[in-house]
This record gives C-alpha cells, sequence and structure tokens, in this order.
C-alpha cells in the first residue's frame, strides 16, 4: 500500500472504531441504568419516576427505562 492509502485506511478504521465505542457505551449505559433503576425499585421500594429522580436518569433517557421494564 502507498502512504495515501495507508492513511485513508488508518482515518476510515479510526471513524469506525470511534462510532462502534460510542455505540456501544450508549448500549452499555442503558443496560446498567435500567439495572439500577431496577434495583432501587426493588431495594428503596420506589415507583418507576421516584427511582430514575433519585438517579437523576435523563430525561431523553426515561422513556427506553419504562420501556425495557414494562412501566
Amino acid at each position: 500500500m502507498d502512504r495515501v492509502t495507508e492513511r485513508v485506511t488508518a482515518r476510515v478504521t479510526d471513524e469506525v472504531t470511534e462510532r462502534v465505542t460510542k455505540s456501544v457505551t450508549k448500549s452499555v449505559t442503558k443496560q446498567k441504568t435500567i439495572e439500577d433503576v431496577r434495583n432501587v425499585m426493588v431495594n428503596l421500594r420506589l415507583d418507576i419516576n421516584q427511582a430514575m429522580d433519585a438517579l437523576n436518569v435523563p430525561t431523553e433517557m426515561r422513556a427506553d427505562v419504562r420501556k425495557a421494564l414494562g412501566k
């Protein structure tokens, strides 16, 4: 490979790696938040809104958490 091809390949690889990393991080964060909300609900006997408030779950994530927990 010539240098230009190597640079383009490296840049594309970096961009793909960054996108995949962001996607995986978002997914893991979502799953962890769902687990945390469930644990707070059970252990502290709070409803889903109280649990999400206690954990400062962002507004944009709350619908996903409700859906995942069937609430």
